[in-house]
């Protein structure tokens, strides 16, 4: 049974030529913002590909295509897969996604992408029509306000279809749920949002609404939903995906540690303590204060504060249609609020609050309402950032503060319109903060203080890169070489005496290598098929092809072999190449593994035996092999999960990277005497380790301090 509706006061219609001028006025301004739509988001989108679609778009296909997807939250392994498609964009990446995402657009995966994407955003069209047509049916407001209202979100709705984002659609779903909300139908809204959090996982904060509202069903609902949406996950992609996107992705996603942890043009609560409170040496070189301490506990504290008052304002059961839609928009701004990394394309969602809350000011609280419209604005208009402020963070974070007004106003609706006569500070709402503050609060404050314990690495910075990742370093007697991310995509760099310069090289570039000596180097071209090419440092230009479809190449110490890696259908496979012509040793391929073996990353270990990680039942393990006897079968020789091994060149020491507690970390094992040391702690990763040819230093890359994945370079000195 639908709650019962209420009347509420109208103002009066204009009447005669004023209604006739007022309606072209609105007209003409529904055209105006129509065309600002058009013009910066529908036709750019049109156009181009852009990020963020290709992201979903490649992991469908790959699907589609039967690849396993146990490496999508991998930045190079998925940009290799883009290359193999031959995607025209520079740069992908899955994380922060929650693994179901890309279903969205699996239906349109059979289609080149540039049409795949031209049909999301017709489609989004569609939806966004729907979603007009649903907030007609819930408010007073004429379409073409409506419209207006819904088109004012220049940047946010311009920026979902230039990138393709699927915002649009997860505001239709909320929408759609709010809908039968207001029908009682509480189960199928439940189940809508449970689909949007198999999307994008926000959605899913819905329930500390339906417990506050006491709707046990609904609650369980939402729980059910989305405990389908993690067994299907399982189901169709395996376990691997999702317990990576659960243990590493996720807990560095809510700290706000995947892409820009201190840009400010990520909006968010977190962002800004982090940006005020936090050194890093290359992205955030000049805080107000370097307080680490400060920020594990003020950044819990504030979101719980957040939502204890929030919680607090809500009705403790299901009232009127009209309380309840503007309680849900009010939850609706809080989830924006709580978001550790918030995108100009996130505020979509607020569209349909903002329609709401505003429908009902206007009625009863005109004052008030044009507040919301102002907040609004703020929020979704194009404002200019400066790049030069430092400490006036506040300045350039405009959709924090606008959100945070448009919250605080409906706020002050809720008590004004429907008599909620408690204390702003009153001892009940004092209790609930206090246990806010338990609930969400503790977990955050430890969490945050135990990511953050180890997270200053052993070691020096070096520095001089010049994108946003530095990777797979390799030390020779005179230079680092490494693979950066650029804007235009992957390249190799050479840090020679302080000097930074770039192997001039075309396609996306990965994994050197080199002999100490360091005369020739072998590097990954990336393309429909990768190869391995030689490439003199010397001279400066490619010498030749070695491999053909082959990745991820490393050299024995004598120079005598070359490993490489060789994929099929996602699955790698390890192989060799003698680099010599000696009689006895023909430069033929030869495939070392079996099929059954997965192999993520190969090396030479001082005798020139091979020592390669590949997947297990138990993880990714060690397995060690003679080159010169492929027809051995390899042997587990570390147990997982383990990978990213690198042997000393004095034949002393295997350093490796162990997964504990969803981060990985480096460790080093005695040859000798099998002896195993932590070298790396915290919530943050350290892969890739490479050694100096005098077996007395470490270079590394490490993600602490920055985004998953985006991983800059250290060094430290060995004194065990």
């Amino acid at each position: 049974m639908a709650i019962s509706t209420v009347s509420l006061p109208t103002a009066p219609e204009p009447v005669g030529r004023h209604r006739s001028f007022r309606r072209w006025l609105e007209y003409l301004l529904l055209i105006a913002v129509a065309g600002l739509f058009l013009q910066r988001g529908f036709f750019p989108g049109w156009r181009t590909l852009n990020t963020d679609f290709p992201d979903y778009y490649l992991a469908a296909r790959l699907y589609r295509d039967g690849y396993s997807l146990d490496r999508v939250y991998e930045w190079q392994w998925l940009q290799r897969q883009k290359n193999r498609l031959g995607l025209d964009q520079a740069l992908v990446g899955y994380a922060p996604n929650p693994p179901l995402c890309f279903m969205a657009v699996l239906p349109l995966a059979g289609l080149p992408a540039l049409a795949a994407k031209r049909c999301w955003l017709v489609l989004n069209l569609f939806l966004l029509a729907a979603v007009i047509t649903l907030l007609r049916s819930m408010t007073r407001l004429h379409w073409r306000h409506i419209a207006v209202l819904v088109l004012l979100a220049v940047v946010p709705l311009g920026n979902n279809f230039v990138l393709g984002q699927m915002y649009v659609l997860i505001l239709f779903l909320m929408t759609l749920s709010l809908y039968f909300w207001l029908r009682s139908r509480i189960g199928v809204s439940a189940l809508l949002l449970a689909a949007a959090a198999a999307l994008k996982l926000y959605p899913a904060v819905f329930f500390l609404y339906f417990v506050r509202k006491k709707q046990w069903a609904a609650a369980g609902v939402l729980l059910f939903g989305i405990a389908v949406s993690v067994a299907g996950a399982i189901l169709l992609l395996g376990y691997e995906p999702v317990r990576a996107f659960g243990a590493e992705v996720l807990p560095r996603a809510m700290r706000g540690e995947v892409l820009g942890p201190y840009d400010l043009r990520v909006n968010s609560v977190t962002v800004l303590l982090r940006h005020l409170l936090i050194r890093e040496p290359e992205l955030n070189p000049a805080p107000i204060a370097h307080l680490p301490w400060a920020y594990s506990i003020l950044q819990p504290l504030c979101l719980s504060l957040l939502v204890s008052l929030v919680l607090s304002m809500l009705a403790g059961s299901r009232r009127d249609p009209q309380r309840e839609k503007i309680e849900w928009s009010f939850f609706t701004a809080l989830l924006l609020l709580l978001s550790p990394t918030t995108a100009t394309y996130h505020y979509v969602v607020l569209i349909a609050p903002a329609v709401l809350v505003i429908d009902h000011a206007l009625q009863v609280e005109r004052r008030v309402g044009i507040a919301l419209v102002a907040a609004y604005v703020l929020v979704c208009i194009p404002i200019p950032r400066s790049a030069t402020l430092a400490w006036p963070a506040v300045i350039n974070m405009p959709r924090l503060w606008g959100t945070l007004a448009f919250t605080v106003l409906v706020g002050v609706l809720i008590r004004r319109s429907f008599e909620l006569r408690t204390a702003l500070f009153s001892k009940n709402r004092a209790a609930g903060f206090v246990l806010a503050l338990i609930v969400f609060g503790l977990p955050g404050i430890l969490s945050n203080w135990q990511s953050r314990t180890g997270q200053s690495p052993p070691g020096e910075l070096i520095p001089g890169h010049s994108g946003w990742m530095a990777a797979d370093p390799v030390v020779t007697e005179n230079r680092i070489l490494f693979t950066a991310m650029v804007q235009q995509g992957y390249v190799v760099e050479s840090l020679q005496d302080g000097a930074l310069s770039r192997l001039p090289l075309s396609a996306d570039v990965f994994h050197p290598v080199a002999t100490p000596v360091a005369g020739d180097a072998w590097v990954e071209l990336s393309g429909r098929g990768s190869r391995i090419a030689r490439f003199s440092l010397s001279e400066g230009r490619l010498r030749s092809i070695d491999v053909e479809n082959g990745e991820q190449p490393v050299v024995s110490p004598d120079g005598r072999w070359l490993a490489f890696l060789r994929e099929t259908a996602g699955r790698s496979a390890l192989w060799i190449r003698s680099l010599t012509t000696t009689p006895g040793l023909p430069r033929t391929e030869m495939r070392v593994t079996p099929p059954s073996y997965d192999v993520l990353e190969p090396a030479f270990m001082a005798d020139s035996t091979l020592v390669f990680s590949a997947r297990g039942p138990e993880g990714p393990a060690l397995f060690r092999i003679d080159p010169r006897s492929p027809a051995t079968i390899p042997r587990v020789w570390i147990r997982g999960p383990v990978r990213y091994p690198a042997a000393s060149p004095d034949a002393a020491w295997l350093v490796f990277s162990r997964r504990q507690q969803g981060s990985w970390h480096l460790w080093s094992r005695n040859l000798a005497t099998g002896l195993e040391i932590k070298l790396t702690q915290g919530g943050c990763n350290s892969v890739s380790p490479s050694w100096t040819p005098d077996s007395k230093q470490i270079v590394y890359a490490t993600d602490c301090g920055h985004g998953l994945g985006l991983t800059t370079l250290r060094r430290f000195k060995v004194d065990w």
